[in-house]
């Protein structure tokens, strides 16, 4: 369309599938053209895989049924979401909002992610097909070698690959001699092909938009498939939640205080919990719904202390929190992962970094003016840390 753009009638309504792209360059080319026209964009993650929003492209967000009422309708199927494996990601790059290939394909490589991933197809997945989301082409040819070397028929593609191989592989895969797809930068979105019963994450992202279109190609009902597999190798249910979670979309994207509120400062999401027995990713609960370990508490979530609940005036309210910027601003001190790297440059033994953590913290705090024993506890308050 871009470059016939000149030989078109000037629409007055324009679709935009996937609309998670329509601040990209070329779609931008096309609303400078016709700045008249309507602009109705639709998808399934209304998100840039930047975290960033979609206002710049749209006015207005009319939101669809949720992932969990298209599942209960039976538009799409439930999913079981294992997470046997996770590769170290300590020190990693990150670039455009997401950790560089480059760094990946490192982390990836020292990692035992693509054999575990193969104990675990083999184990989840004894019949059907599946597609593994690969790092770079040099991981996905690894991953399908691998494959193929435990009997597992595997296939690679990727971006640079002709029509015609594409086609061929995708039959196959439709077909069944190709069980697992290794893909690259390929049918993360916009591709259905329903049988596919297990999505298998080998890629970390830190983008909730390409987790949610990966995990959706296993998500298609088809006959006799009244479950999809997910294999996350990644962490990456760990990171972003389960795929049928209700989430608050927004054309501002996802807001830093609101994610603070949602996830551990490690980046765990604190919806979900995984079974250590069983590797199974379930919502936040005592019990695993999938084998029945109970599970120690949280340790995530802080422990809540009974106090008086009273009713607070507006002045009382604004002098709180004008006494509150103040302290914080302070308080300001160096968050924990200064010291763990630290920590780990200078060989310090386990625990060493929590300590030292510690008594900069209550140093900083006393220093402002907080009351003692509680010195710590209010210093991380104000940082936002618990």
């Amino acid at each position: 369309m871009v470059r016939d753009i000149g030989a078109i009638e000037p629409p007055d309504l324009l679709i935009c599938d996937e609309a998670h792209h329509a601040p990209a360059g070329s779609w931008q080319t096309i609303r400078h053209a016709w700045p008249e026209a309507t602009y109705l964009g639709v998808t399934a993650t209304p998100i840039r895989l930047d975290g960033r929003g979609l206002g710049d492209a749209f006015d207005r967000l009319v939101l669809g049924p949720s992932a969990r009422e298209l599942t209960e309708r039976g538009y799409l199927v439930p999913a079981d979401v294992y997470c046997p494996s996770v590769p170290d990601l300590a020190g990693l790059r990150t670039r455009c909002g997401d950790w560089t290939t480059a760094d990946l394909e490192k982390a990836i490589a020292g990692s035992s992610v693509v054999g575990d991933a193969v104990e675990s197809f083999r184990r989840n997945v004894p019949t059907g097909s599946g597609v593994a989301f690969c790092a770079s082409v040099a991981h996905a040819r690894v991953a399908a070698a691998e494959f193929d070397a435990a009997g597992i028929s595997a296939a690679v593609l990727t971006g640079a690959d002709k029509r015609e191989h594409r086609e061929a592989v995708l039959e196959g895969l439709a077909s069944g001699t190709v069980r697992v797809l290794c893909s690259v930068d390929v049918i993360s979105e916009g591709f259905d092909l329903p049988d596919i019963r297990a999505a298998l994450l080998l890629r970390p992202t830190q983008s909730l938009g390409l987790y949610l279109q990966q995990v959706g190609r296993a998500l298609r009902p088809s006959d006799g498939k009244i479950r999809a597999v997910v294999l996350d190798h990644s962490g990456n249910a760990l990171r972003h939640g389960l795929p049928s979670e209700d989430r608050e979309w927004s054309l501002e994207g996802i807001q830093a205080a609101a994610r603070e509120m949602t996830h551990t400062e490690s980046g765990e999401a604190l919806s979900v919990r995984q079974c250590l027995t069983c590797y199974a990713i379930h919502p936040a609960g005592p019990v695993c719904p999938y084998c029945g370990t109970e599970h120690p508490r949280d340790e995530r979530i802080p422990r809540q202390r009974a106090g008086e609940l009273r009713r607070l005036e507006a002045e009382e309210a604004a002098r709180i929190e004008s006494e509150r910027k103040a302290q914080a601003k302070e308080a300001r001190t160096l968050p924990r992962f200064v010291f763990e790297k630290m920590a780990k440059a200078k060989g310090w033994k386990p625990g060493q970094a929590g300590e030292a953590h510690r008594r900069h913290v209550e140093k900083k705090a006393k220093a402002a003016g907080l009351d003692g024993g509680s010195s710590i506890q209010q210093a991380d308050w104000l940082q936002g840390k618990l």
